[in-house]
């Protein structure tokens, strides 16, 4: 059992600043997705 902490003591942990910058990033993207569809859509509606 201790060689499988080994392992994970091993790898290098992740950052919480970094795991907050990729959810910020990933929230990012889908609400300028959800907006660039919104636009899509009213630009089709009134051409």
């Amino acid at each position: 059992m201790s060689g499988t902490d080994d392992v994970t003591r091993e790898q290098p942990r992740t950052p919480v600043w970094r795991r907050l910058l990729l959810q910020a990033a990933i929230g990012a993207a889908g609400a300028a997705g959800s907006a660039a569809v919104t636009w899509f859509v009213y630009w089709l509606q009134h051409r």
